[in-house]
């Protein structure tokens, strides 16, 4: 289950990624010269939302699987970092950093908790180290994969591709959700 997540988990990373390569390049190419001053906006959005909403979307997460809320989390992913492809000025851009950034908040407090549930004591730094190589693939691959298609496509069709592969993440979590709990019932 943990060797799945970490492949899984490359995925998120890669998404997530996209906020750090293609958007300051995609704010670049939409606002012109006013693309640097953008993007400080898309990230002071984004760690505005992280402070004021952390709290809340915690609180409601308790509610759920720890693999629920990551698949939430990528839904949020495929929302916010999809509709990108959309936008035309700085107003879409704001609000859709403040859905994909409620992804963030979900995945960063759901994902240490899922691992630190189900690695046995004993070998849980040995797995929170291969999940955070899982992290770093995806993060290499991300500026790898995404400026190969915006060079050959252009940076707006980054968005359609990052949200697919969301989609992608949303079910291999849901996936790997069931697979759990069909896991802890054979426990039981």
């Amino acid at each position: 289950l943990l060797m799945l997540y970490g492949l899984a988990s490359v995925l998120t990373a890669f998404i997530y990624n996209q906020h750090t390569f293609a958007l300051p390049v995609f704010l670049k190419e939409l606002m012109g010269d006013a693309g640097g001053r953008s993007f400080g906006l898309v990230m002071t959005t984004n760690g505005l939302t992280v402070v004021v909403m952390t709290a809340f979307v915690t609180m409601l997460a308790k509610r759920m699987s720890n693999l629920g809320a990551i698949a939430l989390s990528s839904a949020f992913y495929v929302v916010g970092f999809g509709s990108y492809w959309f936008a035309t000025g700085m107003p879409l851009a704001l609000g859709v950093t403040v859905v994909w950034t409620l992804g963030e908040i979900l995945g960063a407090t759901s994902g240490n908790a899922f691992v630190a549930e189900h690695a046995p004591p004993a070998f849980r730094s040995r797995i929170n180290s291969a999940i955070s190589l899982c992290y770093i693939a995806g993060n290499t691959l991300a500026p790898l994969a995404a400026g190969a298609i915006a060079d050959r496509f252009g940076t707006r069709t980054v968005w359609p591709v990052t949200a697919a592969m969301a989609v992608v993440a949303v079910f291999a979590f849901v996936a790997l959700d069931r697979f759990d709990r069909r896991l802890a019932a054979g426990r039981a």
